[in-house]
């Protein structure tokens, strides 16, 4: 029986997990760091983990290195064994996609069936809408430009 607290692992890993309850049972959700990508890590034996991997190859089996563990709750940061499933890499990345239907906008609702080249990016078998990219550089730039006024305005009050 896996239960919260289990000495398979570390303390050091349970200090960083807080437990809530949900429909599938406690989602114990983990609240240490998290890599560039804002996804959870945890480092163990200099080795840098999944959280959700870590709890599944200490309380559950040991997994072989061309393994994924994925989170079967939808719910981000859930490490509880009970609410993953091994699987291969390949089997993780058609897993991702297959709740998805196939979209015909984007986020902001621009179409991405479009054939006009200016406003839709067919790269990597994915279609990007250029339109939001164009948003997003221009929200971008305007946060830089903000910035560096501010800088001066501060260095000038500074003088």
């Amino acid at each position: 029986m896996i239960r919260f607290g289990d000495r398979r692992l570390p303390e050091r890993f349970w200090a960083n997990i807080r437990v809530e309850p949900g429909e599938k049972g406690e989602h114990w959700l983990w609240t240490g760091g998290t890599g560039h990508h804002g996804r959870p890590v945890y480092t163990q034996r200099r080795r840098v983990w999944h959280p959700r991997r870590a709890a599944y190859d200490a309380l559950v089996m040991p997994l072989a290195l061309d393994t994924c563990v994925v989170g079967t709750c939808e719910v981000r940061g859930c490490c509880n064994p009970y609410h993953a499933s091994v699987t291969t890499a390949a089997g993780a990345g058609a897993r991702s996609w297959a709740h998805r239907p196939d979209l015909d906008t984007c986020k902001r609702g621009h179409d991405l069936n479009d054939t006009d080249p200016k406003n839709v990016l067919h790269a990597h078998g994915k279609r990007f809408c250029l339109k939001c990219r164009r948003l997003r550089e221009e929200d971008r730039r305007r946060s830089r430009r903000l910035a560096s006024q501010r800088r001066t305005e501060a260095e000038r009050m500074n003088s």
